[in-house]
C-alpha cells in the first residue's frame, strides 16, 4: 500500500495519495508499529520494510506533505534495528549492507546525519572487504547460492551510492582508491 500510494502520486501528481500515505504512516508511528521484534527473519523483514517506507515517505516530504511523528518513529525504529548485530557474520554480510541502506535512507529523510553517515560507512566497509575479483568473502561461502548472495549483497550498496550521489557525494569515486 505504501508503494502503491507513492506510485499513484508519482504517476498522477495528485497529492491526495500522499495525504493518505502520510495519514496511514502517522497511525503506524503513533501506535509504535513494528517496534516489537527480535533476531530472525522478522528483524530482517522489518528492516527492509522500514527502508521502503523511508523512500516512499521521502516523496511525500519533497512534496511538503510530511509529519514529525513519522520521522521520529523512523529514527527510533532504525536505531532499534541497527542495535541487533545479526549473528557471527551479521557484521559483514549482505544483511549489514541492507542495514546500511536502511540507515542512509532514514538518515536522509529525517535529517539524521549519524544515520546517513552510518550508511555511507557501510558502503566503504563492504568495498574494503571485497576480494580482488570483486566478490564478497562471506557470500562466497554459500556454495551453489554464492552468485545469488553476491547480487543480494551488491544491490543495497548501489542504492547507498546513488542516494549519496544525489546529495553530491560520489562514493563511486572512492572505489578508485582501493
Amino acid at each position: 500500500t505504501v508503494s502503491q500510494l507513492t506510485g499513484l502520486y508519482v504517476s498522477s501528481g495528485n497529492k491526495v495519495f500522499l495525504g493518505c500515505l502520510v495519514r496511514g504512516l502517522e497511525k503506524w508511528a503513533k501506535a509504535n508499529a513494528m517496534m516489537k521484534f527480535s533476531k530472525g527473519q522478522a528483524w530482517v523483514n522489518i528492516g527492509w520494510a522500514t527502508s521502503s517506507i523511508a523512500m516512499a515517505y521521502s516523496v511525500a516530504k519533497q512534496a511538503s506533505v510530511d509529519s514529525p511523528f513519522i520521522e521520529s518513529w523512523l529514527v527510533e525504529l532504525t536505531n532499534r534495528i541497527l542495535k541487533i548485530k545479526g549473528g557471527k557474520k551479521g557484521c559483514c554480510n549482505n544483511l549489514s549492507n541492507w542495514r546500511g541502506l536502511l540507515a542512509i535512507s532514514v538518515g536522509l529523510v529525517t535529517g539524521n546525519a549519524t544515520l546517513f553517515e552510518n550508511g555511507q560507512q557501510r558502503f566503504k566497509t563492504a568495498i574494503e572487504q571485497m576480494n580482488s575479483d570483486g566478490s564478497f568473502p562471506l557470500e562466497m561461502t554459500r556454495g551453489k547460492k554464492s552468485l545469488h548472495y553476491q547480487n543480494f549483497a551488491i544491490l543495497p550498496l548501489v542504492y547507498i551510492a546513488e542516494i549519496s550521489n544525489r546529495q553530491g557525494i560520489d562514493l563511486y569515486l572512492s572505489l578508485i582508491h582501493i
